[in-house]
């Protein structure tokens, strides 16, 4: 008898210290979420079903005559847009939707344009609407057609569409170099390469990627969303989480030197030719802009991805891709500005440019873009918008 009450005994006393165990952690993670609110609140992502709509040209865009809030992790947002999909600010009315415009200037972008982190009062497009309505006294539409995720390609297929729908004086492309230089030609695409499953499920088979895919993703997407504690975390532990794959983060192989004689230049600035092309059909001038990384711009960002993904400084340039891009739209004589340089200046200064959760531009570092390619815009600028100035 006393020898098999033993083993009952040993599964019990495991039992109860298990059970002691799991609600001391509990109680911590519950402490600490407490603790972090109260001492370092934490912005917790917003994100809705509002944003991105499947479409069977591009892939992906935003719905038409939307008004939802978002939070990346910066702040709270508001994505509004008109009967085109296309951001607006919020406090636009119809009457001023409508209103006849002396110049219309259509922009083209990714995320980096779209620029969710920030109000669209704040963006690219709105700043130099404001810079050239002060100085010109004229009524300027500054069209943000700038979609998450999107590349080249949809870039051309955004430029077609839009320029059927309205007449536009001027275009302007934003170029991201971090994931704007592709390696081939794409125009047709699936809303499935920018959907990401936020269900927990089993994996489809036992690797790494599907673990993450089926497990990891669905966890870190609902705790972003509740949990200030795991956001705090995640944060300070973003290097061993790159190092297990478990970050958004990368580091582009465009910055490998061995990719210098890469063909990807040259067919990045075919399809920038046809986006020219394109504009071409309706003597509609364009030109593109190039808008760098910020770990190009900030060696404090550069030392966290070497740390992060193990990277040889000897094997790596930064200024690589803005070079070679440079050269291949020279060729095809495609009007662009490179955005690198004077920004890497304003960071010297000690401008803040990137977001601290969300590394996309914040205000300040649209509100850069914006001045730097001023004077490129006014360059384009029809005749009767000068007059009397």
């Amino acid at each position: 008898m006393e020898t098999s009450a033993a083993p009952r005994v040993l599964r019990f006393n495991f039992l109860k210290n298990a059970a002691v165990f799991l609600l001391a952690f509990l109680f911590s993670l519950a402490l600490g979420e407490i603790l972090i609110r109260l001492v370092a609140p934490q912005q917790l992502i917003v994100t809705n079903n509002r944003l991105w709509k499947p479409e069977p040209v591009f892939g992906w865009r935003h719905f038409e005559s939307a008004d939802t809030p978002v939070n990346t992790g910066e702040r709270l947002t508001h994505l509004v847009t008109d009967e085109h999909g296309y951001r607006i600010n919020r406090s636009l009315t119809k009457g001023e939707e409508a209103g006849k415009a002396d110049i219309s200037i259509l922009m083209i972008g990714d995320s980096f344009l779209e620029a969710l982190a920030i109000e669209n009062e704040e963006t690219i497009p709105q700043r130099i609407k404001q810079m050239l309505e002060a100085k010109y006294h004229k009524r300027v539409r500054a069209v943000n057609a700038g979609v998450g995720s999107w590349e080249p390609g949809q870039y051309w297929l955004e430029a077609r569409r839009a320029l059927a729908l309205a007449p536009y004086d001027l275009g302007i492309v934003f170029i991201y170099i971090e994931n704007d230089i592709v390696d081939k030609v794409r125009t047709t695409f699936s809303h499935k390469e920018f959907e990401k499953n936020t269900t927990l499920r089993l994996p489809r088979e036992w690797t790494w990627n599907s673990l993450i895919s089926a497990v990891f993703y669905p966890i870190n997407f609902y705790l972003k969303q509740r949990s200030q504690l795991f956001v705090f975390l995640k944060e300070r532990f973003n290097i061993l989480l790159a190092r297990m794959r478990l970050t958004a983060y990368y580091f582009p192989v465009i910055f490998e030197r061995k990719e210098k004689n890469s063909k990807r230049w040259e067919i990045t600035a075919d399809v920038c030719q046809k986006i020219q092309q394109e504009f071409e059909k309706y003597s509609t001038p364009v030109f593109f802009v190039f808008l760098p990384t910020d770990y190009q711009l900030d060696p404090s960002a550069l030392n966290e991805y070497i740390k992060m993904f193990d990277i040889s400084l000897q094997s790596v340039d930064l200024e690589q891709p803005d070079k070679m891009l440079a050269l291949s739209f020279k060729k095809r004589y495609l009007d662009f500005i490179d955005t690198l340089v004077p920004m890497r200046e304003r960071v010297r200064r000690g401008v803040k440019m990137h977001g601290q959760i969300d590394s996309h531009l914040n205000a300040e570092g649209h509100r850069a873009v914006a001045e730097i390619i001023f004077g490129e815009v006014e360059k384009y600028l029809p005749p009767q918008l000068k007059e009397n100035h």
